[in-house]
């Protein structure tokens, strides 16, 4: 299983685009410690966000980047990096409508 960022944009409310964050595993062990640490608020699994909400978003998404920088090594801190990057450049353009919502889970 996984944790990834969804839009539910099709007409009978299937999701339409998925943006992957991390394995289950790796989710729970890491990603929610440093959502944890960082104080995170709308990045985090269970939740959602408008484009309104896109500069906190990436603001979250870089807080816990730099909280990996600080507490992984390695091929942990690698793929955290590589998601996170993705993420970022990701999720402006998942916006492909003003009242698209994501979704994390």
């Amino acid at each position: 299983m996984s944790i990834s960022v969804n839009r539910e944009g099709n007409l009978d409310g299937t999701i339409d685009l998925t943006i992957s964050i991390a394995t289950t595993d790796f989710f729970n062990t890491y990603w929610e410690k440093a959502i944890k640490d960082t104080n995170v608020k709308i990045f985090k699994e269970n939740s959602c966000f408008k484009k309104s909400q896109i500069e906190d978003v990436l603001k979250e998404l870089e807080a816990i980047k730099n909280w990996a920088l600080q507490n992984l090594m390695e091929r942990e801190l690698e793929y955290m990096q590589e998601r996170i990057k993705n993420l970022i450049e990701s999720i402006p353009e998942a916006f492909d409508k003003d009242d698209t919502v994501l979704y994390i889970y």
